[in-house]
């Protein structure tokens, strides 16, 4: 019977990786950069986001604290925010932000946390509406009288050829204007959160179409302006930031009883649930 053998060590391995390790002991120069934090959850996340010339900035809509909190721009740019309370929000200037450079306008941004991640859209910009060109003689010519082209030269045959009758088309339809300020926006609102000015007022935009320049208002007293917001979104606004006409914060414990938006393309006014 063989005595049984344990398997050999390769020595040559073992030395690797103590060269290794000593390796990095003794370099303090270096520094190995951290890997991003991914969303360790598919749970979707209630939250939106704010982007200006400068800054990104993340809002948390939802109940939960959020943390280890990645926002990535146009999946370039990386800012790395950390912990965002409930129905709190918190920022980054871009140019603390790694990544990039950004291409152009941000368009999309992802938000990542180890309770989950959403995605959000920005704005797009109203589209410029361009004035129809004017139409030339021949486009405004009445259809009624058709336009006669020259005759074939005869042929040989004793039967000339008939003359090519050519009638003008009518002028391209003219677009329909862009509907007025005073259309209904499909509009809701909600208030969430504790009392006085520590409430928090969503507004959701329930249509297929960006609203722009969008200020609303509660209890037909205290305003704030919201700027833009994209179809099948909403912003949520901190009670503190609304004013009255006297640049008042608003402060009162009273019961939000109506809610108001007026925007570009409309207005709506609802009661919040």
């Amino acid at each position: 019977m063989k005595p049984t053998r344990s398997p050999s060590r390769n020595p040559l391995a073992g030395a690797a990786a103590l060269v290794v390790l000593a390796s990095l002991a003794c370099d303090g120069n270096k520094t190995v950069p951290a890997p991003v934090p991914a969303a360790t959850s598919n749970t979707p996340l209630l939250g939106h986001v704010g982007v200006d010339d400068a800054r990104l900035t993340v809002f948390n809509d939802g109940d939960i604290e959020w943390t280890n909190v990645v926002a990535t721009a146009n999946n370039a740019l990386i800012c790395s925010i950390g912990i965002i309370h409930p129905h709190d929000q918190a920022g980054m200037n871009f140019s603390s932000c790694s990544g990039g450079p950004l291409s152009g306008p941000i368009a999309t941004v992802r938000v990542a946390a180890t309770q989950g991640y959403f995605e959000a859209a920005t704005a797009p910009a109203p589209a410029v509406e361009q004035a129809a060109p004017t139409p030339g003689p021949e486009a405004q010519r009445p259809a009624s009288h058709p336009t006669f082209a020259p005759a074939a030269p005869s042929a040989p045959a004793s039967s000339p050829a008939p003359s090519t009758i050519v009638v003008a088309e009518p002028a391209a339809p003219v677009a329909p204007p862009a509907p007025a300020a005073s259309a209904a926006l499909a509009l809701s609102a909600t208030i969430s959160g504790g009392i006085g000015p520590a409430r928090r007022l969503t507004v959701y935009n329930n249509s297929a179409v960006a609203w722009s320049g969008c200020t609303v208002t509660a209890n037909d007293l205290y305003s704030f302006t919201v700027g833009p917001i994209a179809a099948q979104q909403h912003n949520g606004i901190m009670m503190i930031k609304f004013k009255d006409k006297a640049a008042n914060i608003f402060t009162s414990t009273a019961q939000v009883m109506k809610v108001g938006v007026r925007c570009d393309q409309g207005s709506a006014t609802v009661v919040p649930s």
